[in-house]
């Protein structure tokens, strides 16, 4: 069992470093692949290079556009700045300022006046409400009295009535006065509301346009500091250039034109030029010394396998031998067993290892192959021509031949004898007894002959519907074998 475990691990071991070897290869190759898309890289970089010179010789060329533009970025550098939002303009605005604050005022002044109004008119129209109804208390009072002949009382009373319906009179004038200047004022308010409206629409139009006016302002003065900032550049790289004026002179003959395309095309190789992987030499450098590594990884790995396939060869000759002398003790205790068993002359008995007939299998052997003889003129034969009886003969000699090379100290039998003759039935019963000298057998058996040999009886018992196991006498285990033996019978009989 030590020795298959070995094996597990070895085998084990050995599929992972051929995993490991695997992969190493894998990497091997995806870093060669790498280091040919590097190389290709540096060519098409050379290359590049080779055209960027040529270029730069060409672009001296283009030294009279440069001229020209310094040219144009002085004369718009002396040009006085001017914005679209002009003296009249910012007067305009302060005028609608100023015309929306007078708006303002007065639309305040009338609010509060009408506000005033609506009070004193609630107080003529609380009055007018409350004369009204004396008013009408007097005339009731004045229809009691025309009955009752009050002439004093009812002069009195006219009277009253009289000065009443003047003052109603002149509360009903003044409240249609008030009425007619509300109507007024509200009117005005209306118009006044409107051109403030209209002032305020003025007033954010001429701030979105003072707004604009001032973006338009900021922009004209950052493209104003980025030309001045262009002019400098172009002055220095003049200077650093060494351009003389008889280059000039000779540049300003070529057409505009082609300096232009001329122009497009340097600036066209050297956008070409932005992508370029800069750090490709010390990615070979590192790839070069990763293969370097994987090389000497698979080095290693191959010594390893080699290392492991030597101690798998060792280890299955180990195996082999080792099953070669269990296989040859057991076969011999067979043979012993087998004869103490059969006791007829000339019975014979063999244990014969089989090999493997696939030379590619791992296991050496693929079985073993037992032929007995059970006695003088019976032929040999295998062990799947033997009768019931015969083949349980030979499966417990085979036990008895293993517990002798390798002993237990318990064993558990459970009918082995129900398909023996009596004959071979005691001769178990008896070499059970010969080997419990140095271990424990327990048998359960329905034959008497295992009760002769047997130390100590036990027998289950059936009662009050409940089962129990107590030691019995041999006697007692007999009848209760002859009891199990005679009620089928008796049954069969009814």
């Amino acid at each position: 069992v030590d020795i298959e475990q070995k094996i597990t691990e070895v085998t084990s071991g050995l599929d992972a470093k051929e995993n490991a070897n695997q992969a190493l290869r894998t990497e091997s190759q995806s870093s060669r692949d790498e280091l040919r898309v590097l190389r290709e890289k540096i060519d098409t970089l050379y290359k590049s290079l080779a055209r960027i010179n040529e270029s730069i010789a060409s672009a001296k060329s283009n030294i009279e556009k440069a001229k020209e533009a310094t040219r144009v970025l002085t004369a718009e550098k002396s040009t006085p700045f001017n914005t679209t939002f002009n003296e009249a303009d910012e007067k305009e605005l302060e005028q609608v300022h100023r015309e929306l604050m007078e708006v303002q005022t007065k639309l305040t002044t009338q609010t509060a006046k009408i506000n005033g109004l609506n009070t004193h008119s609630k107080i003529l129209r609380d009055t007018l409400t409350t004369n009204t109804q004396r008013l009408d208390l007097i005339t009731e009072q004045l229809s009691e009295w025309t009955g009752s002949g009050l002439a004093v009382d009812n002069q009195r009373c006219s009277i009253e009535d009289s000065a009443l319906q003047k003052q109603l009179s002149f509360l009903s004038d003044r409240l249609g006065t008030v009425e007619a200047e509300l109507a007024k004022l509200q009117k005005e308010k209306q118009k006044a509301d409107l051109s403030l409206h209209e002032k305020r629409q003025v007033m954010t139009e001429a701030r979105r346009k003072y707004g604009k006016a001032l973006d338009e302002s900021t922009k004209s003065r950052s493209k104003l500091v980025l030309l001045n900032n262009q002019l400098e550049e172009i002055q220095v790289k003049m200077r650093q250039s060494g351009t003389t004026n008889a280059e000039v002179n000779e540049l300003s003959k070529e057409p505009t034109r082609r300096l232009i395309e001329q122009l497009k095309e340097c600036t066209a190789a050297i956008a070409n030029l932005a992508h370029v992987n800069t750090k490709a030499v010390d990615q070979l450098t590192h790839t070069k010394q990763k293969i370097e590594e994987l090389k000497q990884k698979r080095e290693s790995n191959d010594k390893e396998l080699q290392a492991i396939q030597e101690m798998i060869e060792k280890l299955d000759a180990q195996k082999d031998e080792a099953i070669q002398r269990t296989v040859k003790q057991v076969q011999h205790n067979f043979e012993k067993v087998f004869l103490e068993l059969v006791t007829a002359k000339g019975a014979s008995a063999s244990l014969i290892l089989v090999e493997s007939g696939d030379h590619g299998s791992v296991e050496s052997y693929e079985g073993i192959r037992i032929q007995v003889c059970f006695g003088l003129g019976l032929p040999v034969v295998d062990l799947n021509q033997l009768s019931g009886g015969q083949r349980s003969l030979v499966a417990l000699a085979l036990i008895f031949a293993i517990q002798r090379c390798d002993p237990a100290p318990f064993y558990l039998f459970d009918e082995i004898d129900a398909a023996l003759d009596p004959t071979y039935r005691s001769a178990v019963a008896a070499m059970i007894r010969r080997q419990s000298e140095s271990a424990q057998f327990i048998t359960a058996s329905f034959k008497e002959e295992m009760l002769d040999s047997a130390d100590k009886i036990y027998g289950i018992v059936f009662r009050n519907r409940v089962s129990r196991i107590q030691t019995i006498h041999i006697d007692e285990a007999r009848a209760l074998l002859r009891q199990e033996v005679l009620q089928p019978q008796e049954l069969a009989e009814n």
